[in-house]
């Protein structure tokens, strides 16, 4: 699984798979089947239509048990590959606040051109997903990111109290230097007032503890 997932109730996340044959002494992808599964409760799989091909071969996804939280994907290609590619994303809905585990299995795995069986030498990284703390810049959690944010942002800054049930200043960070300050809030103004704010994750998810940023 390709690094931690975090996301938000109602929203969509992607699951990225990917395949490493760095370490397979030449030898090419020609198949493959791994076993995904996750908590149904916390993450359902939306349709075979959400299955994103990668750079291998179309996958085909086997989906009847995605009710329970397992999914099976396959690929194949003549000619194989090598080095470490994408071999499909994933579509998943985030339907309660809740982390889960994507446990990732490889059932089967060969070499293209010598057939070789790869079973024995794959191993499977698994990930996880766990909810998001929010969007950064929205301080306040209405789904904007405007004058109101910026100035919880200054009053923190300058030292005047602000309601904390109300305001989450960890979300203050929207240009990443892991400080929240002035030059967030002039961002965050630029932002609401439709100046472009190119390179700044604004409204972008804040990732949970457990995932990467």
């Amino acid at each position: 699984v390709g690094g931690q997932v975090s996301g938000l109730t109602g929203q969509y996340v992607r699951v990225p798979l990917f395949a490493d044959l760095r370490g397979a002494g030449g030898e090419l992808l020609g198949s493959y089947t791994v076993r995904l599964s996750w908590d149904p409760a916390v993450l359902s799989f939306q349709s075979i239509d959400s299955a994103t091909a990668g750079t291998f071969a179309t996958p085909y996804v086997r989906t009847d048990s995605s009710y329970y939280g397992v999914l099976y994907v396959a690929g194949a290609s003549p000619g194989g590959k090598g080095g470490i590619f994408d071999i499909v994303d994933l579509q998943f809905y985030v339907s309660t606040g809740g982390s889960s585990a994507l446990t990732l299995q490889v059932m089967e795995a060969s070499a293209a051109q010598t057939f070789t069986n790869l079973l024995p030498f794959a191993s499977a990284v698994s990930g996880t997903f766990c909810p998001g703390r929010g969007r950064w810049g929205d301080l306040d959690g209405d789904g904007q990111a405007n004058s109101r944010d910026a100035l919880a942002i200054l009053s923190a800054v300058v030292g005047l109290p602000i309601n904390t049930a109300v305001f989450d200043t960890t979300l203050a960070d929207v240009d990443g230097d892991l400080k929240g300050n002035s030059r967030d809030a002039l961002i965050l103004l630029s932002y609401a007032v439709g100046l472009p704010v190119p390179g700044e994750r604004v409204l972008l998810v804040a990732p949970g503890g457990c995932a990467a940023a």
